[in-house]
């Protein structure tokens, strides 16, 4: 059911990452258009849709509260508020472009890697 539920989250725009959550509730796709959707796979299917990045939403890690996921890609890292569909804050650090994330198994650390090398 998941697998089915999971499908067809990408309308026309080019997916640049998609992940689960650690707790396999939520399904979540990173456009080139910065957008992203994060779909409730234990609600129904719900869609949320999640704009503010310029563009390229590259790097997706869901915290294990279910609720809060970071996002990066150009403008920066972004935090927010899946349950709400809200970002909470953004960091824009220099350079401005991440590619991708990690949270460390507690979820307590998270490193996100840059478009000059920097971790």
């Amino acid at each position: 059911m998941a697998a089915n539920s999971a499908r067809h989250l990408a309308e026309t725009e080019a997916v640049q990452d998609g992940d689960f959550s650690r707790a396999g509730r939520h399904v979540m796709a990173g456009f080139f258009d910065g957008s992203i959707r994060v779909r409730d796979l234990a609600d129904g299917g719900r869609d949320t849709l999640l704009l503010g990045h310029e563009s390229q939403a590259r790097g997706l890690a869901m915290l294990h509260d279910e609720r809060t996921l970071i996002s990066a890609g150009l403008g920066g890292l972004r935090v927010w508020d899946v349950v709400e569909g809200r970002e909470l804050f953004q960091l824009t650090p220099r350079p401005r472009m991440f590619f991708n994330l990690a949270l460390t198994p507690d979820g307590r650390r998270l490193a996100a890697g840059a478009g000059d090398g920097l971790i």
